[in-house]
């Protein structure tokens, strides 16, 4: 840096060298001998300024910012070696494969669960980001949760219950490695509780996914709501003077009765509310969400997603010309069922 500095001197004379031009008034401007002497000086002052330029940006190219003892382009942009491709998965109703682009260092996954059955009662998604150290050989598979509604014989998609009716728990999000079967997940965003049902005079909650624990289910009068999942066991399905609601099993929500009340999908699912007379029917438990030990940076978000779920893949690739983009990545970096579209910076925009 001192290097630079050292420049600045020289160019702060040439500009006083040009500010010694000759003033002349609109009246002499026939005077060739005055402009000829003011355009020589100009002339000179930029002849000076462009070479000082060259040295300096020898000199620029001369130092070793990131420490590789080789100065050269790169060192202008010392953190650049490295550059973020984000990737968008919506709801398809499908596992997809991730392939992880060659160059890889590490992978962030942002999980979004989906929202139980019912649009204005359903339990909201929950959400889990962490970042796993991996390369191009691992084998990745994701499952985005379905929505308890919308979707039809698609609601509740990955794990919301359901009695085969209409509407079910919200589907848990997740990322698997090594395999394809629930003991494979290594990230899981809860899902939510499908809404309590009030006899025909209206609706209340459903638990809300993710946590570590689910949350738990509207109570309604003569039956309870459904238990959340937690990390090592489902919810308890609630009580009922008719009948008891399902517990969550792993990777399941419990079911509810009569298309209300069904647990939502999760790490362990959320309960099913249980039943009493004049139709009333406690909601269902959410689902919780769960990230491997082997993740870094982990964040966990209770009640934040409706509708379908969703996931955002951040690929830290290497950027070897340090140009800050990624050398090869325009079809390496969308997976088998992906969209194609990119995630926007802001959450609320998907």
């Amino acid at each position: 840096m001192k290097q630079l500095l050292l420049f600045l001197p020289f160019f702060i004379v040439n500009f006083v060298n040009a500010a010694e031009i000759t003033e002349f008034k609109n009246g002499d401007v026939a005077d060739a001998e005055a402009i000829n002497h003011n355009f020589r000086l100009l002339q000179n002052s930029l002849n000076a300024l462009q070479g000082q330029f060259t040295e300096l940006q020898a000199a620029v190219q001369a130092l070793d910012f990131d420490g590789d003892g080789i100065g050269n382009g790169r060192d202008a942009y010392p953190h650049a070696s490295l550059v973020l491709q984000r990737t968008y998965l919506g709801f398809s109703g499908a596992m997809a494969s991730i392939q992880v682009p060659e160059g890889t260092q590490e992978v962030t996954f942002e999980l979004f669960g989906a929202q139980g059955g019912d649009e204005e009662s359903g339990g909201l998604g929950g959400y889990v980001k962490a970042t796993l150290v991996l390369d191009q050989t691992a084998e990745l598979h994701a499952v985005v949760g379905g929505a308890g509604f919308g979707n039809g014989s698609l609601n509740g998609f990955n794990g919301g219950g359901s009695d085969g009716l209409d509407r079910a728990g919200g589907g848990a999000t997740d990322i698997r490695f090594g395999g394809t079967g629930l003991g494979d997940r290594i990230l899981v965003a809860g899902g939510g509780g499908q809404r309590a049902f009030l006899g025909g005079t209206g609706f209340l909650p459903g638990g809300d996914g993710g946590g570590l624990v689910g949350g738990t289910g509207s109570d309604v009068s003569g039956a309870s709501g459904g238990a959340g999942g937690s990390q090592s066991a489902g919810g308890a399905g609630g009580l009922g003077s008719i009948r008891n609601g399902g517990a969550g099993t792993l990777g399941l929500g419990g079911r509810g009765d009569d298309d209300n009340g069904h647990g939502g999908g999760g790490y362990f699912g959320g309960g099913g509310g249980g039943s009493s007379g004049g139709l009333l029917r406690g909601g269902g438990g959410g689902g919780s969400s769960y990230a491997s030990p082997l993740a870094q940076d982990v964040l966990h978000i209770q009640s934040i997603n409706q509708g379908n779920g969703k996931i955002v893949v951040a690929f830290k690739l290497e950027d070897s010309d340090g140009d800050g983009a990624p050398d090869t990545c325009e079809q390496q970096c969308i997976a088998v069922g992906m969209s194609v579209d990119l995630a926007p910076d802001d959450p609320s925009r998907w």
